[in-house]
């Protein structure tokens, strides 16, 4: 007892406070990088959009620079957000934000996780010093099912930061089915900045033009929104993930308006060298990339309501070119509407590139997507043909959210496949999700059917507030009808899991937060799972899955 009391100290004050922000983070994440669901976010985007939640933009001071390279804004709303506070002076709100043209209410909501609306800094006012900031993240699972005995995985991620001079960050993980105690891989990335400066070892990711000649990990497959149509070059930054988008090193110089990037990518004995040069404009940028498998200019730029992009690359192997090009228009306030063209010859083969299609593969592929968004309605409609053996794939997808005042949601979403040369043509999404939030309080109702082979459903029902309790039924007879869902999970995990066959599934989470006097941070989150499902199997199945994670920051 004596202990404990001498303990007390150490912890007071303390302020313990539920982790409810999660699902508002996903839902901001999938908007902004113009996933059609939470279910189609992965890891390494899911880390982008985190380091920019720890660290957010302050968007009243930062350089035209510094906003693309956020990938945060697109062309036509920075020039938009810009030309209001030269009339007006700086944005102090996000409500002010949402009436700026291009911006609306939902989009402003979704940047309030990753920028900071403060004020110019007064004059004779002293220069913020920068902070050293460390976060250790520390994560294990352990399952056991019916028939397949039982099995554990774990993940471990630090980082050490100060400001934006200096970063260092080493990850390691075990997943399910490995041998032995020790991780199964081993990621470390090094950051050192200096006024215009910067350098990248290690574990890097690269992302510039729109993606035909170089862009690290995600690649979006389909365009579920108009997000999605086009891409910010955000260019090179240090990668945090337990997955490894590029190991080597990097250097960029800023000269003024222009950034000179040059890397190299190992690849076992091969070694990959890349070089961008970047034109920093008011109205947009131009960049030029180039490797040893292909050489790229790209461009994004607004004139007045539309917005501009494009990329044209010309793979040096093959010498074959690809293309992508489009256009988004702002006719007023909330309403866009976007066409998307793109050409990937088969011919056109390069590695390192992820420019996102019918496919996440940038190669066989050519194609026409169109869409139009609104406050509370989203439609795209794409069209691919490939080169190769002249099979053909339309996809459209209707996307309506009911808004209101009051507690309740509701959102529909149809998805509609159609690939005429295949002997199952046809697959359709049909999706409706009712919400209601008292307080702190959110209940989720949803429910799924997809047709394809036979017909799969798929309900399930969420409550929560200090924890989750979630319960699910499913019926799906194949796995051509096998149906993706987006489960509640700790801060820096989106897990997704894929449900076939007949059964149940009941999931319970809880996180904690507290604040004490020398950590700024200590959160410790818990998820237990049980789920029987009857397959086309000689046994049906039963699982129990058990996921801790503790995360401190100090």
């Amino acid at each position: 007892m004596l202990f404990l009391v001498n303990l007390m100290p150490f912890f007071m004050p303390i302020a313990v406070v539920a982790d409810n922000d999660r699902d508002d983070f996903a839902e901001a994440v999938a908007l902004l990088c113009g996933a059609g669901s939470e279910e189609e976010i992965d890891e390494d985007i899911l880390e982008s959009y985190s380091r920019l939640a720890r660290h957010p933009l302050h968007l009243n001071t930062a350089s035209h620079r510094t906003v693309a390279a956020s990938g945060l804004l697109t062309p036509y709303q920075a020039a938009s957000f810009y030309d209001y506070r030269s009339r007006n002076g700086d944005v102090l709100s996000f409500s002010e934000l949402a009436a700026i043209n291009g911006f609306g209410d939902t989009f402003a909501m979704a940047l309030s996780h990753f920028v900071v609306l403060d004020s110019d800094k007064p004059l004779g006012a002293a220069e913020l010093q920068p902070k050293a900031d460390s976060e250790i993240i520390v994560r294990s699972t352990m399952k056991a099912e019916t028939g397949g005995g039982g099995d554990y995985a774990y993940g471990t991620k630090l980082r050490v930061t100060y400001g934006d001079d200096f970063s260092f960050g080493v990850t390691a993980k075990r997943s399910y089915g490995s041998d032995g105690l020790f991780p199964q891989s081993v990621n470390a990335s090094v950051l050192l900045a200096k006024r215009n400066l910067k350098l990248v070892l290690g574990d890097f990711n690269a992302r510039f033009g729109q993606g035909l000649v170089w862009r690290s990990g995600f690649g979006l497959a389909g365009f579920g929104s108009g997000a999605a149509f086009s891409v910010n070059p955000t260019g090179l930054s240090p990668a945090w993930s337990y997955s490894s988008p590029g190991r080597g090193g990097g250097l960029c110089v800023s000269m003024g308006r222009m950034e000179l990037t040059t890397a190299m990518k190992l690849a076992g004995k091969e070694v990959m060298p890349l070089i961008n040069a970047s034109l920093f404009l008011p109205v947009g940028q131009l960049g030029l990339t180039m490797t040893k498998e292909a050489v790229s200019l790209d461009t994004r730029f607004c004139t007045g309501r539309v917005d501009w992009f494009g990329e044209a690359a010309y793979g040096i192997q093959k010498r074959s070119p690809a293309l992508i090009s489009g256009l988004v228009f702002n006719p007023e306030y909330g309403k866009k509407l976007g066409l998307r063209l793109r050409f990937y010859p088969s011919a056109y083969k390069v590695s390192t590139a992820s420019a996102g299609g019918a496919t996440a593969r940038s190669s066989d592929e050519i194609g026409a997507t169109i869409g139009y968004e609104a406050a509370d309605f989203i439609m795209t409609l794409d069209a691919m043909e490939r080169p190769s053996d002249r099979s053909r794939q339309y996809r459209a997808v209707l996307s309506y959210i009911f808004s209101s005042d009051g507690p309740c949601s509701l959102s529909l979403r149809a998805v509609e496949r159609f690939k005429p040369e295949t002997e199952l043509p046809f697959k359709t999404d049909l999706r409706a999700q009712l919400g209601y939030t008292s307080g702190r309080w959110q209940h989720a109702l949803r429910v799924n059917a997809l047709i394809c082979r036979y017909a799969g459903y798929l309900g399930y029902y969420e409550a929560g507030w200090m924890d989750s309790r979630q319960i699910s039924l499913f019926d799906i007879g194949h796995w051509d009808d096998r149906i993706y869902v987006y489960e509640r999970d700790a801060p820096g995990n989106f897990s997704s899991r894929v449900f076939c066959g007949r059964g149940w599934n009941v999931q319970v989470y809880a996180g904690i937060t507290c604040r004490t006097r020398d950590w700024k941070r200590f959160s410790l989150y818990a998820k237990a799972m049980i789920q029987d499902c009857t397959r086309e199997e000689p046994h049906d199945r039963r699982m129990v899955e058990l996921r801790l994670q503790a995360v401190a920051r100090f």
